[in-house]
């Protein structure tokens, strides 16, 4: 043993701990997660080596010296208790655990502040952009994904989270003349669970700021099911942006509501429910031009005030139905019925919308352009297949989320079913035949 009292087995299982936490902090700069956890297990089973070495010698080294003593008898002249030997003390048990314990906290605590001060983050910001822009497909190659993202600034949000500000995520469009699709959020908050992630899952918290609003949840990903929870709160339409790319139109308003999934692997064990809620919903601006049919001006869109959207939907067997979907606002009137197929991956799931709406008098004879504008939609031969027998306009919305999803006129269309197949009608007989002659008669 040296002066520090360790013995060399000791000194090559304290060295083998400092290697093995360089290899650790090596793995977190690399961004391997699971190297991490092993090396730092490594790290706990050497210091409790070292440990139980520890404890031995100096069991032994106390024994031996109770014996040496006792051995060599009182020396010359020297009195009897004097020359009693000293017995040996018994190694404190309690004290080493709390020794091995200071260890262990004293090597974590200096680990987590240098890996928490050290962190790549910037790796992290270039891995996040790649993976969304460019992810990895079945054959391991990565292919363009449509997508965009752009991040202000990435920073740590205490042990296990990470924090963006000015995060910026476009949808490219498809056709070269499209508008892209923008989101913006001021502020996005993600955190990872690790006790889920020890056991092969993956379960995110999150808490997006926009617009003044908040969007949080979580999303958990394992072999069996994701799933997928959502509250809003007070988010501002306009400023996300969605809504816009859709209609062709601004949009503002006051989203609310929350959204719960469960998409396992088998379509009978999805389930959930979808609630939201859009108040004070207005579109148009009255300078933003809808282009209509072969109209590449466009046509100049007053301000419509649609009021309270509301959207309930419930999931089962791996089929979202619409319970309701309706608006009454004062210029304009919303209805809509029909189902939504829900698979795991999300983008090949199908959707089957029957929408109606219906502008009021108030906004047809609000000016001189309103009534210009519905004088000439009256006259455009496009709208015509849309228009319901009350005056409405209905279209059909179906398609994957992952392709294109499209909208055709459906005036005459009834309500889509449950998502059930229809029973086939039994056939009519025919005049001819003979057992209906006999029926008749």
């Amino acid at each position: 043993m040296n002066r520090f009292g360790l013995t060399p087995i000791q000194r090559i299982m304290l060295g083998g701990s400092a290697v093995l936490g360089l290899l650790a902090f090596a793995d977190l700069l690399f961004l391997d997660a699971m190297g991490v956890l092993v090396d730092l297990l490594l790290v706990l089973v050497s210091l409790g080596v070292a440990l139980l070495v520890g404890m031995r010698a100096r069991q032994a080294l106390a024994g031996g010296a109770g014996d040496a003593a006792a051995g060599a008898g009182p020396a010359a002249g020297a009195t009897t208790e004097a020359a009693a030997p000293r017995p040996g003390k018994p190694l404190d048990l309690r004290k080493q655990l709390l020794l091995l314990g200071g260890y262990v906290a004293f090597f974590c605590v200096c680990f987590t502040l240098f890996a928490y001060w050290m962190f790549p983050y910037e790796r992290v910001k270039a891995f996040l952009i790649q993976e969304v822009e460019r992810p990895k497909g079945p054959d391991d190659r990565r292919r363009p994904s449509g997508l965009e993202l752009e991040i202000g600034e990435l920073s740590p949000s205490w042990i296990t989270g990470i924090k963006l500000t000015g995060v910026e995520l476009t949808q490219l469009p498809e056709e070269p003349d499209g508008e892209p699709t923008v989101v913006r959020f001021d502020e996005a908050t993600a955190r990872v669970s690790l006790l889920s992630f020890l056991v092969g899952e993956i379960a995110v918290g999150y808490d997006l700021e926009v617009g003044g609003g908040t969007i949080e949840g979580e999303y958990a990903d394992s072999e069996e099911a994701t799933v997928i929870h959502a509250s809003f709160d007070r988010v501002d339409l306009e400023r996300l942006g969605i809504l816009r790319s859709a209609v062709g139109l601004p949009v503002s308003g006051r989203l609310d509501g929350e959204i719960d999934l469960n998409l396992a692997n088998e379509p009978t064990d999805t389930g959930g429910s979808v609630a939201l809620t859009i108040r004070s919903l207005t579109v148009g601006d009255g300078e933003a031009k809808l282009k209509i049919g072969q109209m590449s001006d466009g046509i100049t869109i007053e301000a419509i005030d649609a009021g309270t959207v509301t959207l309930n939907m419930e999931v089962e067997n791996g089929v979202a139905r619409i319970q309701e979907l309706s608006a009454d606002g004062d210029d304009l009137e919303l209805s809509g019925s029909g189902n939504v197929r829900l698979v795991r991956q999300v983008k090949n799931s199908r959707v089957d919308l029957l929408v109606r709406f219906k502008f009021k008098d108030a906004y047809r004879d609000r000016n001189d352009r309103t009534r210009g504008l519905f004088t000439l939609l009256d006259m455009t031969p496009q709208l015509r297949p849309a228009r319901t027998p009350d005056g409405g306009l209905q279209y059909r919305i179906n398609g994957a989320f992952g392709s294109r999803v499209g909208t055709t006129p459906a005036g005459r269309a009834q309500p889509p079913g449950d998502g059930t197949p229809p029973a086939r009608a039994r056939p009519r007989p025919r005049r001819d035949d003979p057992e209906e002659d006999e029926d008749d008669e």
